[in-house]
């Protein structure tokens, strides 16, 4: 029976090692961006699967470096817009719990790699139309100054404005500060044009 026996109880040391976090716990968002000539991400967030970590425990993150895959709008075959990778290097965790917790690494570099898709949307271009003054000869029509003004472009982007050759004015009678309209679209061409719109 247990009358016949002692229980003792002696103190001891134990480990309790770090709970692992992989890659595949953890998930990178990006927000899209519009078109700025750089491979920056504007805004991002990493989160955590609840199950990864236990409740309540004070868990961030620390990103090396992020960025896009490449500065310029990505385009299909019919020229729609579409995602382009954003990969976070360098990620390591931050938080008061964070001694609690390792990330499983693959490779020997410090922090581990996480990949995200986002879009980078055209830059919007302001191209004004500078109609060439002329003498009175009872139409509408006049020239158009092929030399847009062009705001909003990146300095070493190549696009070249394509400008109607003319356009018409509210009547044509002599004056000045004519209304102008064009009925033909503005066109953009060159090796950046696709990063505009």
């Amino acid at each position: 029976t247990t009358l016949n026996y002692l229980v003792k109880v002696e103190s001891g040391t134990l480990n309790i090692t770090a709970r692992q976090i992989a890659s595949s716990d953890l998930e990178l968002t990006a927000s899209d961006k519009v078109y700025d000539d750089t491979t920056d991400v504007k805004s991002y967030q990493i989160t955590v699967k609840d199950s990864a970590i236990a409740t309540g425990d004070d868990i961030g993150f620390h990103v090396g470096h992020i960025a896009f895959d490449a500065a310029q709008v990505n385009r299909d075959a019919q020229q729609n817009v579409i995602d382009r990778v954003v990969t976070a290097t360098g990620v390591t965790l931050t938080g008061a719990d964070a001694k609690n917790y390792q990330l499983v690494q693959t490779t020997r570099q410090q922090g581990i790699t996480l990949t995200t898709a986002a879009k980078i949307t055209p830059a919007e271009l302001t191209v004004t139309l500078v109609p060439v003054d002329r003498k009175y000869d009872g139409t509408e029509v006049v020239q158009i100054n092929q030399t847009a003004l062009v705001d909003g472009l990146f300095a070493g982007d190549d696009v070249s404005v394509g400008v109607p050759a003319t356009g018409t004015m509210e009547d044509s009678n002599a004056g000045q500060n004519k209304l102008v309209s064009v009925a033909e679209a503005i066109s953009l061409s060159g090796a950046d044009s696709g990063n505009y719109t």
